[in-house]
């Protein structure tokens, strides 16, 4: 899955899911809901365990597992799990990520793709991941109604949800700032317009040949259109 925007949605949907008929959830009850739905433990470890392989967080597949190295606070703790989830729903294979890998702060819609052309493919694969993690946890439009519907500040929206402030700036600024990609509107029915006496006649002429002499703008595709269509 390449598409940004295609990311972003495959985690609200998921969010979605989980928080349909139920109040707002915190960062940590939105993983919490999802480890437990996909039938994942999570598991904290010392720094120098074996299968952290020297990251803060790995994704083992074979032991449906997300392992986490102790001493991160919730928020951060809350954020490593979104991510891993991300690399769960995204790609394929065992995962161990570091936050320093990679800096994530650009990866918006509006330039990612080009951005990311001089990546590799693991740097591709930890930028979805933070992508989808920041989406899963804080949705933009979320973001943007608590900003600007309930007045909240980006520090009480961190503290309120249990979020690090850095993914809670990064979705505002996203949210804020990154022009929203509009819903295709339905046209307008439109009354077909009149004919006039010789028009009229013309798309009514049934049964022989009819030459016609007609200049620019006089209704030819009008009359024509109004010919084929159905009454």
């Amino acid at each position: 899955m390449d598409s940004f925007i295609a990311i972003r949605e495959k985690a609200r949907s998921l969010r979605s899911e989980i928080e349909a008929d139920s109040e707002q959830l915190t960062g940590p009850q939105v993983v919490a809901k999802l480890l437990q739905r996909e039938g994942y433990e999570l598991l904290k470890l010392q720094a120098d365990d074996a299968l952290l392989h020297q990251a803060e967080a790995v994704l083992d597949r074979e032991m449906a597992a997300v392992y986490l190295k102790e001493g991160a606070s919730l928020e951060a703790e809350t954020a490593l799990i979104a991510h891993e989830l991300g690399h769960l729903y995204l790609h394929e294979g065992p995962r161990c990520c570091a936050p320093e890998e990679v800096d994530v702060s650009s990866a918006v819609e509006g330039g990612a793709s080009s951005t990311m052309e001089g990546y590799g493919a693991r740097e591709r694969r930890e930028l979805q991941a933070n992508v989808f993690g920041r989406e899963l946890l804080l949705p933009g439009s979320l973001a943007r109604d608590l900003f600007l519907k309930e007045n909240w500040r980006a520090s009480t929206i961190a503290d309120k949800l249990i979020l690090p402030p850095d993914i809670v700036f990064q979705q505002l600024c996203d949210a804020l700032l990154v022009p929203l990609t509009p819903e295709p509107s339905k046209p307008e029915k439109s009354e077909k317009p009149g004919l006039n006496q010789l028009q009229k006649e013309a798309a009514e002429h049934w049964g022989s040949p009819l030459l016609l002499e007609a200049g620019p703008g006089t209704g030819k595709t009008r009359t024509l259109v109004a010919r084929i269509e159905p009454c």
